[in-house]
Parts: C-alpha cells; structure tokens; sequence
C-alpha cells in the first residue's frame, strides 16, 4: 500500500524540475533586488505549503522558533496546517533570518496585498514563457512532505518485519 503510494508521488516529483528551477530564479532576483518581503513570501509558500493567502496572514506571534502555526482561512475555523505526520511545519535557518531582518525593520513580515506580490513575481521572471504557479509550489511541497512521511513508514514496517 505505501509503495504503490510513495511509487505516484515519485513520479509526480520527477515532473517538477522546472518549477523548482523558476521558483529559484524568481528568488535569487528578489533577493538580488533587496525585496525581502518577497522572497520571504514565496520562502513561506514553499517551505510551509500554505495557500498564498494564507502565507500574508503570519505574523511574527505565529513563529515560535523555526515552528509556524499558520492558520487556514479557507474553512472559517482555526484549522492549523500541520505536516503529515501531525506536527508543525518548519521554516529553514535562512527563512527565519529574513524574517527576524523583516521584523526588525518594520516591525512585521508582509505590507502589500496578495496581487503587489503577485505583481512582483510575475515582473521577477521576467520572461513570459516562465511560469510560477503559486499553487503549485504549495502542491510541489505537499507531495514532498508525503513522501519523506511515506518512506519513514515504510522504514518502521520493515524493521518490524525483523
């Protein structure tokens, strides 16, 4: 059961090359541009899995350490995104530096709406044939999360095999 599973998510996987290319791309010349608030946003996307709403919506509380408790709007309740496996999603060491520089700065992590972002990374790809989907980088994250859960699963099964 777990194979046939972790067998589709690695085959989804193989196909994303290219927006992991882009993805990059688009944040290299945001950070080149000294955009932080845009870097840490599609930061947010990727390492969070959070719809793209959802990641302006964080604010320095709802960080403690590299844990983000990140709150789903989408179903008008406090649902909370978690990984897989039950616990909180974590943000990398530089994700929390540039958010810490943000916080410093002024005082919180985003100060546009959804489409001045959108806006910036459109123009930061610059070239018309690039394409960054934000859904996809939070479907991309999804599948990554499930398949790091899939194969510790798979790990334990077989060591209890023994």
């Amino acid at each position: 059961m777990y194979r046939n599973q972790l067998k589709k998510i690695e085959k989804m996987l193989s196909q994303t090359s290219t927006l992991t290319q882009n993805y990059k791309k688009v944040l290299m010349v945001s950070m080149e541009h000294g955009d932080l608030e845009t870097a840490l946003y599609l930061r947010f996307l990727m390492e969070l899995s959070v719809r793209s709403r959802d990641a302006l919506k964080i604010t320095p509380d709802c960080v403690n350490g590299r844990d983000v408790k990140a709150t789903c709007m989408k179903f008008q309740s406090t649902l909370y995104y978690l990984r897989p496996d039950g616990s909180l999603p974590v943000i990398s060491e530089k994700t929390k530096q540039i958010a810490d520089a943000l916080v410093r700065k002024q005082g919180c992590y985003f100060t546009k709406t959804w489409e001045a972002y959108l806006h910036r990374i459109r123009k930061y790809a610059g070239e018309k044939e690039v394409s960054l989907l934000l859904h996809d980088l939070r479907k991309y994250r999804v599948l990554v999360e499930e398949r790091l859960y899939l194969r510790r699963l798979l790990k334990q099964v077989h060591s209890g095999d023994r």
